[in-house]
């Protein structure tokens, strides 16, 4: 037998002896059913090559980028111990940086990826932590630390409108322009404010971008500031209004009048039950000022016509339990109805036994018309003339009065009726 026979015998008897061990160090490994972090690898191509332990390094820390509901990450390549590249990945998601139990990514990044960045799409909302994990074959690395989060917002943000000046307690400014100030507010998850979107009377959208919006709003009358607000995901909230109220008017008074009543037996001519004395306004006032809580509902009271000082300058007065603080003013009714010395007194009519009021003089407020009504209840004292006269009534306010957004009511007289009028 020649050397080179002898060579090659014994070459192939440890070949053929080295076979069987890495057969069964491969059936091992194949067999275990979970992920295996080290190999055997050949060092060299030639046909003696040995084989080394090698292991896959843990993946890079990836980076995960929101936009609306899609996840983009990427990484950076992994590779064993001996520099043998990562030939795919496996890409997992948390809820929490730390902690918890991963959750298998969808979509593009499904499966084991073959490259260094994938999408994932229609992501649930919330905070999101990637990590990424090599693997070569059937072979795995470790898992990668986790990504800073990704903000998938699929929540609108709220918004809020506050008026400055602050109304008063009717709502209403009497200074011009009044500013709107819109915030918004995506929460601590949200993918934040991109910008508020408003309209004011229903006139043209404007947009701004940013959290906070101020709209100023101007001119006399009710306003409606209508906004809603949009993250930087596209979520865009449910509008809301916003009421401004603004009058920079002073009230004035209108000629009053004088009107015969409707119930029952009332004359014209004659004073009777249910006869009126109104004195109309320019706009709503604000009742308080009348009658501190007062809401215009009927006052009971008294009605007293008091002689004046000269014969077409008889007065009307109104009192009220129900009010201590009555402010109305002086109500000149402009004729003479009553001699001196004795007024007439409308208090109603009082039951002897129960000492109940019936058919009380009342003041109201007829909100149709902006007028402070007197109407004449039964006459218990004093005596009214047959026939009563026609009249020019004038109407002086007390001082103090107010309309609803607190501008002062001159105290000057009303302006005369161009025609006379009677009860």
């Amino acid at each position: 037998m020649s050397s080179t026979t002898r060579s090659q015998q014994s070459t192939s008897g440890r070949r053929q002896r080295r076979l069987p061990w890495i057969a069964a160090t491969l059936t091992l490994l194949l067999g275990a059913g979970t992920p295996a972090y080290a190999f055997w690898a050949a060092t060299t191509s030639s046909n003696n090559a040995a084989a080394a332990a090698d292991a896959l390094l843990a993946g890079s820390k990836p980076t995960a980028t929101a936009t609306g509901t899609s996840v983009a990450v990427s990484w950076a390549a992994g590779s064993t111990g001996n520099g043998r590249p990562a030939t795919g990945y496996l890409v997992s998601r948390y809820s929490t940086a730390t902690g918890g139990t991963a959750t298998a990514a969808t979509g593009g990044c499904a499966g084991t990826v073959t490259t260094l960045t994938c999408t994932e799409s229609n992501v649930p909302g919330g905070v999101w932590y990637y990590t990424v994990t090599p693997t070569i074959a059937l072979w795995t690395g470790a898992e990668s630390p986790r990504s800073t989060g990704a903000s998938i917002d699929t929540t609108a943000p709220t918004a809020t409108a506050s008026v400055s000046p602050t109304p008063n307690a009717a709502g209403w400014n009497n200074t011009s322009p009044v500013t709107v100030t819109i915030t918004a507010d995506d929460g601590t998850s949200g993918s934040g404010v991109a910008s508020i979107s408003y309209t004011v009377d229903g006139g043209a959208q404007q947009t701004v971008n940013g959290a906070i919006a101020s709209v100023p709003v101007k001119g006399d009358g009710t306003h409606t500031v209508s906004y809603f607000a949009t993250d930087n995901a596209g979520n865009a909230g449910v509008a809301k209004s916003q009421t401004v109220k603004i009058d920079t008017t002073a009230p004035a008074t209108k000629a009053m009048a004088l009107a015969n009543g409707t119930s029952g037996g009332a004359k014209v001519g004659t004073i009777d039950p249910g006869d009126t004395v109104s004195m109309p306004f320019t706009e709503a006032m604000d009742l308080t000022k009348f009658c501190p809580g007062w809401t215009g509902s009927a006052l009971n009271g008294t009605a007293t016509i008091t002689n004046g000082t000269d014969s077409t300058k008889d007065t009307i007065s109104f009192t009220s339990s129900g009010c201590a603080g009555l402010n109305i003013g002086t109500i000149n009714l402009g004729a003479d109805y009553v001699a001196a010395g004795t007024p007439a007194v409308f208090a109603g009519t009082t039951n002897g036994k129960s000492g109940t009021i019936s058919n009380p003089s009342t003041l109201s407020w007829d909100s149709t018309t902006n007028s402070l009504v007197i109407t004449l209840g039964a006459l218990s004292s004093g005596s009214v003339p047959q026939s009563s006269p026609q009249g020019l009534p004038v109407y002086s306010p007390a001082a103090g009065l107010a309309d609803l957004a607190g501008n002062a009511l001159p105290t000057t007289a009303s302006p005369t009726p161009t025609t006379a009028t009677r009860f």
